[in-house]
C-alpha cells in the first residue's frame, strides 16, 4: 500500500487549499466556498472528500470506512479526541499546534 492510500488528513480548516495543491494524502475538508473550490476543479476530477461538520468521533468512522488501510491520521483544526482514536486502533498520538497525528497498525 502507497504512503497516500495509508495516510489521511482531515482538515477542519475553513480553507485547506494548499493541501490540496500539495497532495500525498487522501484528504477530506470541512465544507467551505474555498475548500470546495480546491476539491472540485473545473473539468478535472474531485481531489478531496468535502464533509458539512460532524463530530469527530462519527467523521472517523465514515473516514475509516472508506479508507479501511488507514495507518496515519492528521486532523487539523481540531482538538484531540482521544477515545474516538483509542476506540478506533489509533494509540500513538502526537498533539501538535492547531491539531494532532494518530498512528496504528495496518489491519491483516
Amino acid at each position: 500500500m502507497s504512503e497516500s492510500q495509508s495516510r489521511v488528513i482531515v482538515s477542519f480548516e475553513p480553507d485547506s487549499s494548499e493541501l490540496v495543491a500539495r497532495g500525498g494524502a487522501e484528504l477530506w475538508l470541512l465544507e467551505s466556498p474555498e475548500n470546495r473550490a480546491a476539491a472540485f476543479p473545473p473539468g478535472e476530477s474531485a481531489r478531496a472528500t468535502v464533509f458539512k461538520y460532524l463530530d469527530l468521533g462519527f467523521l472517523l468512522w465514515s473516514v475509516l470506512e472508506h479508507h479501511p488501510g488507514c495507518t496515519r491520521l492528521e486532523v487539523r483544526g481540531r482538538d484531540l479526541d482521544s477515545a474516538a482514536l483509542e476506540e478506533r486502533g489509533f494509540g500513538e498520538i502526537e498533539v501538535r499546534e492547531g491539531g494532532f497525528t494518530a498512528s496504528r497498525e495496518e489491519e491483516r
